[in-house]
């Protein structure tokens, strides 16, 4: 049987751990074929996710748009990417359902499961 863990523990572990995306590799994760830099892409889209934080919700959603019209422009080249592309149609519906919009939140959310297997 296994010993519950004790707070002196879970402190130690928490302090040991590393909560970035530096530990991911994406180019592993999403080889182009097409020469696209999902690298790049998931930076401007956390950037762009961070202006959530700074109360621009209206820039935050113009940029992330913007995002998500680049790789949906050819429909199918999305499909290198999945996660990356669901994760910018999951932040556009988070912008919407909190500016209230709630139909346009749960319709972006479908089309992000679209990328979701």
């Amino acid at each position: 049987a296994l010993a519950p863990l004790t707070l002196a523990q879970e402190g130690d572990k928490a302090s040991q751990a590393h909560c970035d995306y530096s530990q991911i590799e994406i180019s592993d994760e999403c080889p182009s074929a097409y020469g696209f830099d999902w690298t790049a892409y998931h930076e401007e889209l956390y950037r762009a996710r961070a202006l959530l934080f700074t109360g621009d919700v209206k820039g935050s959603q113009t940029a992330v748009h913007h995002l998500l019209s680049v790789v949906t422009q050819r429909f199918f080249f999305a499909f290198e990417c999945p996660l990356a592309v669901a994760s910018t149609y999951f932040s556009l519906a988070q912008s919407f359902a909190l500016q209230g919009r709630m139909r346009r939140a749960s319709a972006f959310l479908h089309m992000g499961f679209i990328f979701v297997r």
